[in-house]
């Protein structure tokens, strides 16, 4: 199963607040800029992968996702195990952020 994060009016946050919004709620939030994958797009707005969890000692619970300016985040899961551990992880950071879940 996968999960996406939208906001209803595409009003999407900025990487500052998404990251903001998540620690309030998160004992671990984590923006690594570095990579092919990540950096600056042609606008000069920030690209991450966000990793999320209750604490750095998180085991399988915690969520990874691809931060791109204006668009929705999306959660998937290496294995049976790690879905059953960071499933619930999802609809806190759907509320923290005030973005719609929906299940892919």
């Amino acid at each position: 199963m996968a999960f996406m994060l939208e906001h209803a009016y595409n009003d999407y946050l900025s990487l500052d607040e998404v990251v903001s919004r998540l620690e309030q709620v998160f004992g671990f939030v984590n923006a690594e800029t570095r990579g092919a994958a990540v950096g600056a797009d042609a606008n000069g707005n920030q690209r991450c992968y966000l990793t999320i969890a209750d604490s750095q000692d998180h085991g399988l619970a915690y969520l990874l996702s691809q931060f791109e300016p204006d668009q929705p985040l999306f959660f998937g899961f290496v294995s049976g195990e790690h879905e059953d551990a960071a499933a619930p992880l999802v609809e806190r950071v759907a509320k923290a952020l005030d973005y719609e879940l929906e299940e892919l």
